[in-house]
Protein backbone atom coordinates (compact mmCIF):
# COMPACT_ATOMS: atom_id res chain seq x y z
CA UNK A 1 0.00 0.00 0.00
CA UNK A 2 1.39 3.16 -0.90
CA UNK A 3 2.11 6.11 1.27
CA UNK A 4 -0.87 8.36 -0.03
CA UNK A 5 -3.59 5.67 0.36
CA UNK A 6 -1.86 4.75 4.44
CA UNK A 7 -2.89 8.27 4.97
CA UNK A 8 -6.11 7.77 3.56
CA UNK A 9 -6.66 4.63 5.40
CA UNK A 10 -5.38 6.46 8.52
CA UNK A 11 -7.86 9.72 7.97
CA UNK A 12 -11.22 7.18 7.43
CA UNK A 13 -9.81 4.51 9.95
CA UNK A 14 -8.92 6.87 12.90
CA UNK A 15 -11.62 5.99 16.31
CA UNK A 16 -12.58 9.79 16.93
CA UNK A 17 -14.70 10.79 19.91
CA UNK A 18 -16.39 14.22 18.51
CA UNK A 19 -16.44 16.71 20.62
CA UNK A 20 -18.71 19.72 18.74
CA UNK A 21 -18.07 23.26 19.43
CA UNK A 22 -20.61 25.14 20.56
CA UNK A 23 -21.33 27.38 17.46
CA UNK A 24 -21.76 23.83 15.15
CA UNK A 25 -24.25 22.53 17.61
CA UNK A 26 -25.83 25.97 17.96
CA UNK A 27 -25.98 25.66 13.91
CA UNK A 28 -27.23 22.23 13.57
CA UNK A 29 -30.26 23.51 15.96
CA UNK A 30 -31.11 26.25 13.40
CA UNK A 31 -30.69 24.26 9.98
CA UNK A 32 -32.80 21.03 11.66
CA UNK A 33 -35.34 23.75 12.21
CA UNK A 34 -34.99 24.50 8.59
CA UNK A 35 -35.43 20.95 7.78
CA UNK A 36 -39.22 20.69 9.15
CA UNK A 37 -39.98 23.22 6.26
CA UNK A 38 -38.12 21.74 3.71
CA UNK A 39 -35.85 24.21 3.72
CA UNK A 40 -33.55 22.48 0.72
CA UNK A 41 -36.00 21.40 -1.13
CA UNK A 42 -37.47 24.35 -1.23
CA UNK A 43 -33.97 26.35 -2.02
CA UNK A 44 -33.60 23.74 -4.91
CA UNK A 45 -36.87 24.79 -6.27
CA UNK A 46 -36.42 28.24 -6.49
CA UNK A 47 -33.19 27.95 -7.72
CA UNK A 48 -34.43 25.86 -10.55
CA UNK A 49 -37.61 28.06 -11.00
CA UNK A 50 -36.05 31.11 -10.71
CA UNK A 51 -39.56 32.61 -8.52
CA UNK A 52 -38.35 32.19 -5.18
CA UNK A 53 -41.22 34.69 -4.40
CA UNK A 54 -43.50 31.45 -5.20
CA UNK A 55 -41.84 29.28 -2.76
CA UNK A 56 -43.96 28.70 0.49
CA UNK A 57 -40.92 29.03 2.99
CA UNK A 58 -43.01 29.74 5.90
CA UNK A 59 -45.24 26.37 5.78
CA UNK A 60 -44.09 23.93 7.67
CA UNK A 61 -43.41 20.48 5.13
CA UNK A 62 -43.20 17.62 7.42
CA UNK A 63 -46.83 17.75 8.62
CA UNK A 64 -49.78 19.55 7.21
CA UNK A 65 -51.87 22.20 8.41
CA UNK A 66 -54.95 19.78 8.31
CA UNK A 67 -54.46 15.86 7.49
CA UNK A 68 -55.97 15.00 4.33
CA UNK A 69 -58.07 12.39 5.21
CA UNK A 70 -61.44 11.70 7.46
CA UNK A 71 -60.96 8.27 8.25
CA UNK A 72 -59.01 5.41 9.53
CA UNK A 73 -59.93 2.54 7.99
CA UNK A 74 -56.85 0.37 8.80
CA UNK A 75 -55.55 1.85 12.15
CA UNK A 76 -51.49 0.96 12.19
CA UNK A 77 -48.94 1.41 14.87
CA UNK A 78 -50.25 3.79 17.82
CA UNK A 79 -53.36 3.92 16.31
CA UNK A 80 -54.00 0.40 17.41
CA UNK A 81 -54.50 0.82 21.41
CA UNK A 82 -56.06 4.27 21.01
CA UNK A 83 -58.50 2.60 19.16
CA UNK A 84 -58.86 0.52 21.96
CA UNK A 85 -59.27 3.06 24.21
CA UNK A 86 -61.51 4.68 22.61
CA UNK A 87 -59.60 7.45 20.59
CA UNK A 88 -59.18 7.95 17.39
CA UNK A 89 -56.49 10.65 15.21
CA UNK A 90 -59.45 11.81 12.93
CA UNK A 91 -59.18 14.43 14.74
CA UNK A 92 -56.51 15.34 12.47
CA UNK A 93 -58.40 15.26 10.16
CA UNK A 94 -60.64 18.61 11.16
CA UNK A 95 -59.48 22.11 10.64
CA UNK A 96 -59.77 22.85 14.82
CA UNK A 97 -57.85 20.99 16.36
CA UNK A 98 -55.32 19.79 13.22
CA UNK A 99 -54.55 23.81 13.47
CA UNK A 100 -53.85 23.75 17.16
CA UNK A 101 -51.42 20.79 16.45
CA UNK A 102 -49.82 22.82 13.40
CA UNK A 103 -49.73 26.14 14.76
CA UNK A 104 -47.83 24.20 18.51
CA UNK A 105 -45.86 22.58 15.96
CA UNK A 106 -44.89 25.59 14.32
CA UNK A 107 -44.02 27.67 17.96
CA UNK A 108 -42.08 24.47 19.14
CA UNK A 109 -40.19 24.59 16.40
CA UNK A 110 -39.02 28.09 16.78
CA UNK A 111 -37.69 27.51 20.51
CA UNK A 112 -35.98 24.17 19.32
CA UNK A 113 -33.99 26.84 16.72
CA UNK A 114 -33.42 29.12 19.65
CA UNK A 115 -32.52 26.63 22.04
CA UNK A 116 -35.20 27.39 24.75
CA UNK A 117 -37.78 24.61 26.95
CA UNK A 118 -36.24 22.04 24.86
CA UNK A 119 -37.91 19.13 26.52
CA UNK A 120 -41.42 21.07 25.83
CA UNK A 121 -40.28 21.84 22.25
CA UNK A 122 -39.18 18.58 21.40
CA UNK A 123 -42.10 16.84 22.95
CA UNK A 124 -44.78 18.27 21.04
CA UNK A 125 -42.62 18.52 17.48
CA UNK A 126 -42.39 14.35 18.27
CA UNK A 127 -45.84 13.27 19.03
CA UNK A 128 -46.81 16.26 16.26
CA UNK A 129 -45.10 13.65 14.28
CA UNK A 130 -45.61 10.26 15.15
CA UNK A 131 -49.56 11.16 15.29
CA UNK A 132 -49.78 12.07 11.71
CA UNK A 133 -46.94 9.70 10.43
CA UNK A 134 -49.30 6.90 12.06
CA UNK A 135 -52.67 8.49 10.91
CA UNK A 136 -50.95 8.75 7.49
CA UNK A 137 -50.06 4.56 7.90
CA UNK A 138 -53.58 3.88 9.26
CA UNK A 139 -55.23 4.62 5.44
CA UNK A 140 -54.44 1.13 3.67
CA UNK A 141 -50.60 1.79 3.10
CA UNK A 142 -47.29 1.92 4.51
CA UNK A 143 -45.23 5.35 4.21
CA UNK A 144 -41.60 6.16 5.37
CA UNK A 145 -41.12 9.31 4.66
CA UNK A 146 -41.43 10.53 8.56
CA UNK A 147 -39.87 7.46 9.84
CA UNK A 148 -36.46 8.71 10.16
CA UNK A 149 -37.39 12.31 11.17
CA UNK A 150 -39.82 11.04 13.92
CA UNK A 151 -37.10 9.02 15.30
CA UNK A 152 -34.72 11.34 15.22
CA UNK A 153 -36.98 14.00 17.05
CA UNK A 154 -37.85 11.27 19.85
CA UNK A 155 -34.05 10.91 20.47
CA UNK A 156 -33.02 14.16 21.16
CA UNK A 157 -36.41 15.06 23.46
CA UNK A 158 -35.49 11.99 25.70
CA UNK A 159 -31.88 13.52 25.56
CA UNK A 160 -33.02 17.13 26.35
CA UNK A 161 -35.64 15.81 29.22
CA UNK A 162 -32.78 13.79 30.95
CA UNK A 163 -30.26 16.53 30.72
CA UNK A 164 -32.80 19.19 32.36
CA UNK A 165 -33.72 16.13 35.05
CA UNK A 166 -29.50 15.56 35.51
CA UNK A 167 -28.94 19.36 35.54
CA UNK A 168 -32.06 20.32 38.24
CA UNK A 169 -33.41 23.77 38.56
CA UNK A 170 -34.99 26.07 35.87
CA UNK A 171 -31.15 26.69 33.79
CA UNK A 172 -31.61 23.92 31.97
CA UNK A 173 -35.08 25.02 30.56
CA UNK A 174 -33.78 27.50 28.90
CA UNK A 175 -30.58 25.97 27.21
CA UNK A 176 -28.53 23.17 27.36
CA UNK A 177 -25.39 23.31 28.77
CA UNK A 178 -22.41 21.99 25.97
CA UNK A 179 -21.92 18.26 26.93
CA UNK A 180 -25.65 17.92 27.21
CA UNK A 181 -26.41 19.51 23.54
CA UNK A 182 -23.28 17.34 22.48
CA UNK A 183 -24.54 14.36 23.36
CA UNK A 184 -27.93 15.16 21.56
CA UNK A 185 -26.34 15.06 18.70
CA UNK A 186 -24.02 12.47 19.21
CA UNK A 187 -27.43 10.44 20.09
CA UNK A 188 -29.19 11.93 16.59
CA UNK A 189 -26.03 10.58 14.60
CA UNK A 190 -26.42 7.01 16.28
CA UNK A 191 -30.34 7.25 15.54
CA UNK A 192 -29.50 7.93 11.81
CA UNK A 193 -26.92 5.17 11.53
CA UNK A 194 -29.04 2.94 13.62
CA UNK A 195 -31.60 3.13 11.16
CA UNK A 196 -30.20 1.96 7.79
CA UNK A 197 -28.27 -0.89 9.57
CA UNK A 198 -32.32 -2.26 11.18
CA UNK A 199 -33.26 -1.78 7.39
CA UNK A 200 -30.48 -3.87 6.06
CA UNK A 201 -31.19 -6.24 8.68
CA UNK A 202 -35.14 -6.75 7.90
CA UNK A 203 -34.20 -7.07 4.31
CA UNK A 204 -31.64 -10.12 5.07
CA UNK A 205 -35.00 -11.38 7.43
CA UNK A 206 -37.61 -10.89 5.05
CA UNK A 207 -35.99 -12.26 2.21
CA UNK A 208 -34.34 -15.33 4.42
CA UNK A 209 -31.29 -14.10 3.16
CA UNK A 210 -31.59 -13.98 -0.12
CA UNK A 211 -31.66 -10.31 -1.04
CA UNK A 212 -29.03 -9.83 -2.97
CA UNK A 213 -29.52 -13.02 -5.27
CA UNK A 214 -33.40 -11.43 -5.43
CA UNK A 215 -32.07 -7.78 -6.43
CA UNK A 216 -33.41 -8.66 -10.29
CA UNK A 217 -36.75 -8.63 -9.37
CA UNK A 218 -35.77 -5.03 -8.36
CA UNK A 219 -36.88 -4.35 -12.03
CA UNK A 220 -40.72 -5.85 -11.18
CA UNK A 221 -40.67 -2.59 -8.43
CA UNK A 222 -39.39 -0.22 -10.82
CA UNK A 223 -41.89 -1.32 -13.40
CA UNK A 224 -44.60 -1.10 -10.46
CA UNK A 225 -43.93 2.38 -9.47
CA UNK A 226 -43.28 3.50 -13.03
CA UNK A 227 -47.13 2.56 -13.62
CA UNK A 228 -48.24 3.24 -9.99
CA UNK A 229 -46.76 7.05 -10.49
CA UNK A 230 -48.48 7.49 -14.26
CA UNK A 231 -51.80 6.56 -12.72
CA UNK A 232 -51.65 8.73 -10.08
CA UNK A 233 -51.03 11.38 -12.19
CA UNK A 234 -51.48 10.87 -15.59
CA UNK A 235 -48.10 11.51 -16.86
CA UNK A 236 -44.84 9.43 -16.27
CA UNK A 237 -43.50 10.95 -13.08
CA UNK A 238 -39.71 9.13 -12.72
CA UNK A 239 -36.67 8.80 -14.49
CA UNK A 240 -37.06 5.18 -15.42
CA UNK A 241 -35.94 4.55 -18.32
CA UNK A 242 -38.46 2.10 -20.07
CA UNK A 243 -36.05 -0.77 -21.23
CA UNK A 244 -34.84 -0.69 -17.87
CA UNK A 245 -37.01 -2.84 -15.87
CA UNK A 246 -37.03 -5.72 -18.61
CA UNK A 247 -33.28 -5.29 -18.75
CA UNK A 248 -32.70 -5.85 -14.87
CA UNK A 249 -34.75 -9.34 -15.52
CA UNK A 250 -32.77 -10.45 -18.41
CA UNK A 251 -29.65 -9.38 -16.98
CA UNK A 252 -29.26 -10.91 -13.83
CA UNK A 253 -25.96 -10.63 -12.46
CA UNK A 254 -25.53 -6.83 -13.86
CA UNK A 255 -28.20 -6.15 -12.10
CA UNK A 256 -26.56 -7.47 -8.78
CA UNK A 257 -23.61 -6.02 -9.46
CA UNK A 258 -25.67 -2.50 -9.73
CA UNK A 259 -28.02 -3.06 -7.01
CA UNK A 260 -26.47 -5.89 -4.70
CA UNK A 261 -24.03 -3.28 -3.01
CA UNK A 262 -26.93 -1.06 -1.63
CA UNK A 263 -27.32 -3.80 1.14
CA UNK A 264 -23.97 -3.28 2.58
CA UNK A 265 -24.12 0.24 2.17
CA UNK A 266 -26.96 0.13 4.98
CA UNK A 267 -25.21 -2.98 6.75
CA UNK A 268 -22.33 -1.03 7.31
CA UNK A 269 -23.74 2.26 7.92
CA UNK A 270 -22.09 2.37 11.89
CA UNK A 271 -19.39 3.53 10.35
CA UNK A 272 -19.90 6.69 9.73
CA UNK A 273 -19.78 7.19 13.50
CA UNK A 274 -16.48 6.65 13.64
CA UNK A 275 -15.17 10.05 13.23
CA UNK A 276 -15.82 13.28 10.86
CA UNK A 277 -14.05 12.07 7.77
CA UNK A 278 -15.89 8.82 7.30
CA UNK A 279 -18.96 10.36 8.30
CA UNK A 280 -19.14 13.07 5.85
CA UNK A 281 -18.31 10.08 3.35
CA UNK A 282 -20.33 7.36 4.11
CA UNK A 283 -23.43 9.87 4.78
CA UNK A 284 -22.20 10.98 0.80
CA UNK A 285 -22.37 7.49 -0.39
CA UNK A 286 -26.08 7.24 1.23
CA UNK A 287 -27.34 10.43 0.24
CA UNK A 288 -26.25 9.72 -3.71
CA UNK A 289 -28.09 5.93 -3.05
CA UNK A 290 -31.17 7.70 -1.86
CA UNK A 291 -31.31 10.22 -5.05
CA UNK A 292 -30.50 7.51 -7.69
CA UNK A 293 -33.68 5.34 -6.02
CA UNK A 294 -36.01 8.67 -5.65
CA UNK A 295 -35.08 9.30 -9.46
CA UNK A 296 -36.07 5.59 -10.59
CA UNK A 297 -38.58 4.98 -8.09
CA UNK A 298 -40.33 8.51 -6.93
CA UNK A 299 -39.79 7.33 -3.67
CA UNK A 300 -39.20 10.08 -0.89
CA UNK A 301 -36.47 10.66 0.90
CA UNK A 302 -35.69 14.50 1.07
CA UNK A 303 -35.82 14.51 5.24
CA UNK A 304 -33.39 11.57 5.45
CA UNK A 305 -30.75 13.34 2.93
CA UNK A 306 -31.24 16.98 4.54
CA UNK A 307 -30.44 15.47 7.80
CA UNK A 308 -27.69 13.71 6.95
CA UNK A 309 -26.35 16.72 5.58
CA UNK A 310 -26.92 18.90 8.70
CA UNK A 311 -25.64 16.19 11.22
CA UNK A 312 -23.21 13.91 8.60
CA UNK A 313 -21.88 15.48 6.20
CA UNK A 314 -21.57 19.11 8.18
CA UNK A 315 -20.35 21.34 5.60
CA UNK A 316 -20.25 24.93 8.00
CA UNK A 317 -17.12 22.54 9.78
CA UNK A 318 -15.23 21.60 6.88
CA UNK A 319 -15.49 25.28 5.57
CA UNK A 320 -14.10 26.28 9.03
CA UNK A 321 -11.30 23.35 9.11
CA UNK A 322 -10.61 24.32 5.84
CA UNK A 323 -10.17 28.12 6.05
CA UNK A 324 -8.67 27.50 9.59
CA UNK A 325 -5.92 25.87 8.37
CA UNK A 326 -5.32 28.19 5.45
CA UNK A 327 -4.48 30.83 8.19
CA UNK A 328 -2.32 28.73 10.04
CA UNK A 329 0.15 28.01 6.69
CA UNK A 330 3.14 30.06 7.11
CA UNK A 331 3.73 33.06 4.79
CA UNK A 332 6.65 32.70 2.48
CA UNK A 333 8.64 35.72 2.18
CA UNK A 334 9.56 35.88 -1.69
CA UNK A 335 12.42 37.51 -0.72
Amino acid sequence: MSGWLKRCWAVLWARETVVFGRWEMVLMRILFALVMFDAGSKVLVAARSGEAGKVPWTRVEVIPRVAPFAAQPKPHGLAVPLEKLGVELTFLGRPGPASVVYSGFVVAVVLYALGVALPVALGWMFFSLLLHGTFHNSQGSIHHHLQLITCVVGAQWVASVLAVCRRGGARGWFGLDAGSENRMVNWTQQVIAAAYVVSALSKLVISKGQWMWETPRFGIQLAKAVDQDFYDHLKPGTETPAWLPDWLLEHPWQARMIFGPALPLEFFAFLALRNRVMGAVYALALIAFHLSVSALMSLDFRYNVQMMTVYLVNVPFWLWWWSAGRRRQPVIDPA
